[in-house]
């Protein structure tokens, strides 16, 4: 970022090689055409075959959106993070994650996933709380935190053997400035 603000691209350009040439190499899918958003799912759909976990990801965003990245890739983030973890506490054959993100009449974004749980979900007064630690989860709040901003609402629910969480988000309301360094 401090190389982008300073006008040395030369630089910028040299530490952008470099981070990519260390990257892990795997195959990647094109989920959506929102770049930050795919190498997200890639690296989450890396992190659920090595532990076993069938993905079904649904993505149909439009070329671009009033969310920032940042945003997106937070809440989506957040939401695969939980859903992982909480594969991980299942057998082998019971682990999926289901994602949809998609936007309808071109005025609403909405982020649904669907992922199983082992029965011990943590509740007080309607909140989740952590498996992990005590009091609220960091993950959850940060989602419904970054929905309000954008005038949305994140939902959360489970039954006896699945967690589903529901994001909307009004779209044409907000519009995101380019950083000074990329205009």
């Amino acid at each position: 970022k401090n190389l982008c603000h300073e006008g040395n691209y030369t630089e910028l350009e040299k530490y952008i090689n470099e981070y990519y040439a260390a990257l892990p190499q795997t195959e990647t899918k094109k989920y959506c055409r929102n770049r930050p958003l795919n190498a997200l799912l890639n690296d989450y759909a890396t992190k659920a075959a090595d532990a076993k976990i069938r993905i079904s990801f649904r993505i149909e965003l439009p070329e671009t959106i009033d969310i920032t990245d940042v945003d997106l890739c937070a809440i989506t983030g957040n939401i695969l993070e939980n859903a992982v973890t909480a594969c991980l506490m299942l057998k082998e054959e019971d682990r999926y994650i289901q994602l949809t993100v998609l936007t309808r009449n071109e005025n609403r974004l909405y982020i649904v996933s669907t992922n199983p749980h082992n029965g011990q979900i943590r509740q007080q007064n309607e909140k989740y709380l952590s498996t992990h630690r005590q009091g609220e989860g960091i993950g959850l709040k940060s989602v419904m935190e970054t929905a309000e901003k954008y005038g949305g609402k994140a939902t959360f629910s489970h039954n006896d053997s699945d967690f589903f969480s529901n994001v909307m988000l009004p779209l044409g309301q907000f519009v995101t400035p380019l950083p000074s360094c990329l205009k």
